[in-house]
């Protein structure tokens, strides 16, 4: 008796070994299919999480009055909301507003989002115009970065591939303003992006409770290793949500968005706030 109980403690040791020996090999190879992305000698996927500022301005003079105070801070990275922008079927507009914040950015990343009503935004041009559009601003050179909404899309795939044809960088993303999926369905919305041929993959969603928030950290933690060398970038909504704008270097969400003046989702953090948290986030973690 006391041999075969010896026996059951030995077993259940060794499993727990050889579990922990297993977690710690998947977890070494995900750090080493993890990717980084380098652009203007900021480094994204490596450390401290890239803070995104967005402007959602309706004028060129408070958009271009905007970009330049977030420059003066030495902001990492620059969200253009273009589905705010009142002039925004007008390409000689867009055109001449790029121009003038050209000198201004530097070494500031620069990303250009359209947002649909559909995912939680202010615009509500057609799927051709919305095409169009994701063309005629990949070929400008002061763009670094361009947001897709790509669930919505037949053949995104090619356009995503002419978008980086320009040498942009592409963020596939999907918004879900209603409620926090399950997160069979999370993984699969990634797993649809990934297979867009995207950059980085984005999920945002809305929570309901502290359950909601736990699931999508847990989402986060499986895909940075599932889906690497893909960057991810994920954020639960809301108030509940907030814990996870400042977590991504914990659980593998890369870019975090935070405040200015005007947030462009619930349960955005002000920029200097959040900058001090990921620090010290960044600081504690490397011990």
């Amino acid at each position: 008796m006391h041999i075969l109980i010896y026996n059951e403690i030995y077993v259940n040791h060794l499993k727990e070994v050889f579990s922990s020996y297993i977690l710690r090999i998947l977890n070494w190879a995900g750090e080493k299919m993890k990717q980084s992305i380098k652009v203007k000698e900021k480094r994204i996927g490596s450390g401290k999480p890239i803070i995104c500022v967005p402007v959602i301005k309706c004028t060129q003079s408070d958009i271009v009055s905007e970009i330049k105070s977030l420059c003066k801070k030495e902001i990492d990275m620059i969200e253009w909301r273009i589905d705010f922008f009142e002039s925004i079927k007008d390409y000689g507009k867009i055109k001449g507003l790029l121009n003038e914040v050209e000198g201004i950015l530097k070494g500031t990343l620069f990303l250009v989002t359209y947002r649909s009503t559909y995912q939680g935004g202010n615009g509500n041009l057609s799927e051709n115009e919305y095409r169009n559009l994701l063309l005629y601003l990949a070929e400008n050179k002061k763009i670094d970065f361009l947001d897709v909404e790509c669930l919505q899309w037949n053949e995104v795939k090619k356009e995503i591939n002419q978008i980086q044809a320009y040498g942009k960088r592409v963020i596939a993303s999907h918004h879900n303003f209603q409620k926090t999926p399950s997160e069979e369905e999370m993984l699969l919305y990634l797993e649809e992006m990934n297979q867009s041929g995207a950059d980085i993959l984005k999920l945002a969603v809305m929570p309901q409770n502290n359950e909601d928030v736990l699931s999508l950290l847990k989402v986060t933690d499986i895909a940075q290793r599932r889906f690497a060398p893909k960057l991810i970038v994920t954020m639960s909504m809301g108030k509940y949500g907030m814990v996870s704008r400042i977590l991504g270097e914990i659980y593998g969400s890369v870019i975090t968005f935070g405040l200015n003046e005007t947030a462009s989702a619930p349960g955005q953090i002000p920029y200097d706030k959040l900058n001090k948290m990921l620090e010290m986030i960044h600081e504690f973690s490397k011990e």
